[in-house]
């Protein structure tokens, strides 16, 4: 029986259909592009190749512009809110980013509650990217 991975991959020969990695890099280019250089990244989980393609297409980008990413910028969270949540509270609570880069609309979705209660206004105090375009994401952020 043929088979065909969507967005996911393995290292079991399986074909796949997707490009995560593109997609990271784009998001480092965009916050590039608008001259952002403190940046953190919420990177998901650890076991799911689509954050980890992503982390790695964004580190890519930003390694090619020569902007760093330290290691206490990543931090791993799961897929929903709540994941979004403690990794925005953990960055928060160091000094915190100008722009972040999530791995998903969920987890940009808890962020945006942790700036709100950290009384930062986005994009003006913090740019954040998340990655899928859930229709959800689009009515936070209407004026």
């Amino acid at each position: 029986m043929p088979l065909l991975a969507v967005t996911r991959h393995a290292d079991a020969g399986i074909p796949f259909v997707g490009d995560d990695r593109r997609g990271g890099e784009l998001a480092a280019a965009h916050l590039l592009d608008r001259g952002h250089t403190d940046i953190a990244v919420i990177a998901g989980p650890a076991h799911a190749t689509t954050a980890t393609d992503r982390v790695a297409g964004f580190r890519s980008a930003l390694d090619a512009a020569g902007v760093p990413l330290p290691p206490e910028r990543i931090v791993q969270s799961t897929f929903e809110v709540d994941g979004g949540i403690a990794a925005g509270s953990d960055l928060g609570s160091q000094s915190p980013p100008r722009a972040i880069f999530t791995v998903s609309d969920t987890i940009a979705i808890g962020v945006m509650g942790v700036a709100r209660d950290l009384g930062l206004r986005i994009p003006d105090d913090l740019a954040l990217v998340g990655y899928n375009d859930i229709p959800v994401v689009a009515q936070l952020l209407s004026r």
